[in-house]
């Protein structure tokens, strides 16, 4: 479903309408994926629960990779697996748009 969200968001041209920024493209996109599904109002939780999780992991991994040396050393060990488990998601969520 990830791969079909970012397939959404990135293949449909920003450009297709002048008027139309991409935030009303990215508010307009559950509705869109979800338009022909079986239970739409399901779907559109689904979407928008997998849309902030993905800003979620990857604002965390941002601010863990832009954390000083000296943070990171101060860091508990659950902190570090929260920061290395960000890491991966960020990467593999990066992966899949090549």
């Amino acid at each position: 479903m990830k791969k079909f969200l970012w397939a959404i968001l990135f293949l449909t041209p920003l450009a297709a309408n002048a008027e139309e920024s991409a935030l009303d493209q990215l508010k307009q996109s559950p509705s869109a994926i979800c338009k022909d599904h079986a239970q739409p109002g399901q779907c559109k939780v689904a979407v928008q629960a997998t849309m902030l999780a993905v800003y979620n992991i990857t604002s965390l991994d941002a601010g863990c990779e832009s954390s000083s040396d000296e943070v990171k050393a101060k860091m508990n060990n659950e902190l570090k697996a929260q920061c290395a488990a960000a890491k991966e998601i960020s990467d593999y969520l990066k992966s899949q748009n090549r």
